[in-house]
């Protein structure tokens, strides 16, 4: 709380405030409303318009007691530290050496509930945000599953389904693409927060984090839901499962990249740049633009890093393995068969990670 510039006060803003004023002997009058007496009491005018003595005499009164509210503020043990956290924050932005920063006195659990309950409450106004994703990853959900409704047994349904699941990865990975701004727009709020001592980094990032993946998580397990009963895919509890848990898994992976790509970057410009050379370079060998038995063996260390890969691979060989005997496969020298059974076409794109190979990926 300010008075003509100066701080009056720096507290909590209930009874304790009170008590402040009341240990220099300035208490509210009875029935009188606190916040009218504290704002009457360090909110005085210059002059007024009445010149009468007894106006004059109780102006005069509130400026002193004024006076002595901001010297007894400015010898206390609050007015030095904030003067302290004020310095080492002016150094820091002007990038000069400044004297070792104590470390924060709470706990680290203590700072990340406190950090992680502003975060929910940040995202509880703003539940729109939350809506929208969902409301976007369903309607991507009944489009997509409308083009690949009801897959069936042909020979192209090998294909349909290998790139329904390709896409449904991918997608999952961007789903959470706002979060590339998270830490390019807190960026300042953050360094002047740690520069005062308020708390650790790690408590910070995990806090801001773990705010963010309720909206994601739900949006990626309705989307997985929807596609995989209209696609046509198996109609296995287990494979049911194990595609939503893959789908979530790729929402969380593709959230840690780019949470990555923010943090290394100043701006939303340089995140994005980032972003999108780390996107295409992991889409190239996800598996399903190049066979994962043709990638050049300089290359293959970006495929075992490559969480696209172990998603797509070990989704569509979910979905390919057991589909059983392919329809235009009764004469299996026939031109038109291409793959007899799915196993065969598993094999043929080289997807051989198993579904808990790519979840403790």
């Amino acid at each position: 709380m300010l008075s003509e510039g100066r701080p009056a006060y720096s507290g909590h803003p209930g009874d304790e405030l009170l008590r402040h004023f009341s240990t220099l002997g300035l208490e509210p009058p009875a029935h009188d409303n606190p916040a009218d007496f504290v704002m009457d009491l360090v909110a005085v005018p210059d002059e007024i318009f009445e010149t009468d003595a007894e106006s004059v005499a109780a102006l005069d009164l509130r400026k002193r007691d004024r006076t002595r509210v901001l010297d007894a503020y400015g010898a206390s043990r609050g007015a030095a530290d904030a003067a302290r956290r004020y310095a080492a924050a002016a150094a820091a932005a002007a990038g000069e050496p400044r004297e070792r920063r104590e470390p924060a006195p709470s706990s680290w659990l203590y700072q990340f509930d406190v950090l992680a309950r502003r975060a929910f409450t940040y995202k509880f106004r703003d539940e729109m945000v939350v809506v929208t994703q969902v409301s976007m990853a369903l309607i991507m959900a009944v489009l997509l599953g409308a083009i690949y409704y009801d897959l069936g047994l042909g020979q192209e349904s090998v294909q349909n389904r290998v790139g329904a699941v390709s896409f449904s990865m991918l997608l999952m990975s961007f789903i959470a693409f706002d979060v590339v701004l998270l830490f390019p727009k807190e960026r300042d709020l953050y360094k002047r927060e740690h520069a005062a001592g308020l708390y650790c980094p790690s408590a910070f990032f995990h806090a801001r984090c773990v705010a963010e993946l309720p909206g994601h998580l739900v949006a990626g397990g309705c989307y997985a839901t929807v596609t995989y009963w209209m696609m046509g895919f198996q109609r296995d509890l287990g494979k049911f499962l194990s595609y939503v848990a893959l789908c979530e898994a790729l929402v969380l992976s593709g959230t840690s990249l780019l949470i990555a790509c923010g943090c290394l970057a100043k701006d939303f410009e340089g995140a994005n740049n980032i972003a999108t050379v780390a996107y295409c370079l992991f889409m190239m060998f996800d598996g399903h633009y190049i066979n994962n038995k043709s990638i050049p063996e300089g290359a293959r260390w970006i495929k075992q890093l490559n969480f696209f890969n172990w998603g797509i691979s070990a989704a569509a060989r979910s979905e390919l393995k057991g589909l059983g005997e392919m329809h235009g496969c009764r004469d299996p020298a026939s031109q038109k068969c291409v793959f007899q059974r799915g196993d065969d076409a598993a094999d043929y794109y080289g997807y051989h990670q198993t579904v808990r190979e790519a979840l403790a990926a």
